[in-house]
């Protein structure tokens, strides 16, 4: 199976990813039986070159994702790009996990040189997560290795409404957005559930969405700076983040956003005067 342009073979998990959940795990479980029937001398190289050639063709992807406003790539090419990395991600992932689930142990060398070659692109998974020869095998209950495959699962069947932008710039967005008193309606903590680390969304429940009360097309400017600094498409999470008062139906509430964010992007619309925000300047 050629793993590593699953993402070219099956356009349809671009179109509709959480159509297909169930579709690209199984493509990762098919190519690890794949990979069990494969010779001793051979497997485990062959492993590690379509891991590495997984995570060459994401970096490229995410490459060209980076290219925001270029006139060349269409909001929709970007959208694709980053759904087509997203899939790999996931790929990937469930490859090292079901290893770890079928027991089957990787040299310790081999995965720090395979780390140490990759230059930090592959922080969507630890090397902690990968079986290895440095990791006690005896008597081993892979147990809590099948609960990680089902908490993946779990994740994935559930909407993101949150974008995590670090502790230290959600403070500083926050502090800017609050002295600004009409534009957000929210305490600290509640504003750090949406947009801080991990640990802010530990054991507490999501709480209500922030009113934005101000003019709409600047939130259409916040989006695009959160999007330039993130490198992801977001419309989505920020309309499941914040409540604009403009109207009662979706359609009113929201109005044009992607439009008036694609246009400020493009330059064919101005931003919104007095309304600079610092948290996202270097």
């Amino acid at each position: 199976m050629r793993i590593y342009d699953i993402h070219n073979q099956h356009p349809e998990w671009v179109a509709a990813p959480t159509a297909y959940r169930a579709e690209i795990r199984e493509a990762a479980h098919a190519y690890i039986w794949d990979f069990f029937k494969m010779g001793a001398d051979v497997r485990d190289r062959v492993l590690l070159r379509d891991l590495n050639a997984i995570a060459d063709n994401r970096s490229q992807i995410l490459a060209i994702g980076a290219n925001i406003g270029d006139p060349d790539i269409s909001e929709k090419e970007q959208r694709d790009n980053k759904t087509k990395a997203q899939i790999l991600e996931k790929v990937f992932r469930y490859i090292i996990r079901y290893l770890a689930y079928y027991g089957y142990t990787l040299q310790y060398d081999d995965v720090e040189h395979f780390y140490l070659v990759r230059d930090n692109d592959l922080y969507f998974i630890d090397r902690e997560e990968w079986l290895t020869t440095d990791k006690v095998q005896a008597n081993e209950d892979f147990t809590e290795i099948a609960d990680i495959l089902r908490n993946i699962e779990r994740d994935e069947a559930q909407q993101i409404n949150y974008i995590d932008l670090g502790d230290d710039k959600a403070k500083a967005l926050y502090k800017e957005l609050n002295e600004k008193k009409t534009i957000i309606d929210c305490n600290e903590d509640d504003f750090l559930w949406y947009f801080g680390s991990d640990r802010n969304r530990t054991e507490k429940k999501q709480p209500e969405r922030i009113k934005w009360n101000d003019d709409a097309k600047k939130l259409a400017y916040l989006t695009l700076l959160i999007e330039t600094y993130k490198n992801e498409t977001l419309v989505g999470t920020i309309k499941r983040i914040f409540h604009n008062y403009k109207g009662t139906k979706r359609k009113e509430e929201w109005g044009e956003l992607s439009n008036d964010k694609s246009k400020m992007n493009s330059g064919k619309a101005e931003k919104p005067k007095n309304f600079e925000i610092k948290a996202f300047c270097e």
